[in-house]
């Protein structure tokens, strides 16, 4: 995502991606005997949504880093190997 596709947006201090770990014991413990993370894409992806979903929640409620941002904007891409990750720029507050 880059800067030049939102000229109109204010600078950003930080620039966050979560990556999705296929070993989360989330994700290894709702796989059957012989299955891998790559067999489940479904298990995968709800467990990526969740836990993104919580630093979202923490970015948004100033938990992280003690401000409030402005607002949260984030891209879900999906890596070659397959897995989700995230980008978040944060703009000051």
């Amino acid at each position: 995502m880059p800067r030049t596709m939102f000229p109109h947006l204010p600078s950003c201090r930080l620039w966050i991606t979560v990556t999705c770990n296929p070993l989360w014991e989330e994700i290894q413990g709702a796989l059957l005997p012989g299955q891998t993370a790559a067999d489940r894409p479904d298990i995968v992806n709800r467990v990526f949504k969740e836990k993104l979903r919580a630093i979202l929640a923490g970015l948004k409620s100033g938990l992280f880093f003690g401000g409030k941002s402005m607002f949260i904007m984030h891209v879900i891409e999906f890596q070659v190997r397959g897995g989700p990750h995230c980008d978040s720029p944060c703009p000051p507050t």
